[in-house]
């Protein structure tokens, strides 16, 4: 019986999709404006420090501190694939680890466990709470609106394990039953009413030249 080929190469997919989950969300959690201020050659050596996280181990936590010991364990393997290119990068160091590379990583975490069909909804459920929020200069701001003022202005100067649980612990303190820290940062939201306000605003400008070319004094006749 002859094989099928179609069958063949989908049966391969389908062994392969939890491993295109994984890249899938590295790629996600690398865009423009969080790579950009990363040596020009770093981005193959981020990727590669993705996707071998060991995500499979969360399916196995059951504290928030074994969470908070497994993220910082990946945390620094991530991290030692960007020192040696970013060693003397003024625009991430202090601040590489605590600061650029945990903003990194907790936004791949997240796309894998809440953007993605890679764990059941009971471990999703147990582990969401726990998930750190990506801190970025959107989040500081935000926080300084909220009348929090940071011990940082900047993410390069996250520089330290304290530093960085200023802002987690701060937020799960903060959050109302049922809210997980993580939203924090989502602007998403945000982008929708935005899209939409722009819009309205070209109809509105062409009202406005309407009227003034109503009011416009005719030109006198000779």
């Amino acid at each position: 019986m002859r094989s099928d080929p179609v069958a063949k190469e989908l049966r391969l997919r389908h062994g392969r999709s939890s491993n295109a989950v994984r890249h899938w969300c590295a790629r996600a959690a690398t865009g423009s404006s969080v790579i950009r201020v990363f040596a020009s050659d770093t981005k193959p050596s981020l990727l590669q420090g993705l996707v071998v996280v060991s995500i499979e181990e969360m399916a196995g936590l059951r504290t928030k501190e074994e969470f908070e010991s497994w993220f910082e364990a990946q945390l620094h393997e991530v991290a030692k694939t960007l020192q040696e290119k970013n060693r003397l990068n003024s625009r991430v160091q202090p601040g590489l680890t605590w600061g650029h590379t945990a903003k990194v990583l907790a936004i791949y975490v997240r796309a894998i466990v809440l953007h993605s069909r890679f764990f059941p909804d009971d471990i999703v459920a147990r582990v969401k709470p726990w998930l750190f929020v990506p801190v970025d200069n959107i989040v500081i701001k935000r926080l300084e609106t909220c009348g929090v003022r940071t011990p940082f202005r900047k993410i390069r100067e996250i520089a330290t394990r304290a530093d960085f649980y200023f802002v987690q612990n701060l937020l799960a303190e903060r959050c109302d039953a049922g809210i997980a820290r993580v939203v924090f940062d989502d602007g998403w939201a945000d982008r929708e009413e935005s899209v939409a306000q722009q819009a309205l605003q070209p109809a509105s400008r062409a009202r406005g030249v309407h009227r003034k070319s109503k009011n416009k004094p005719r030109a006198a006749r000779g």
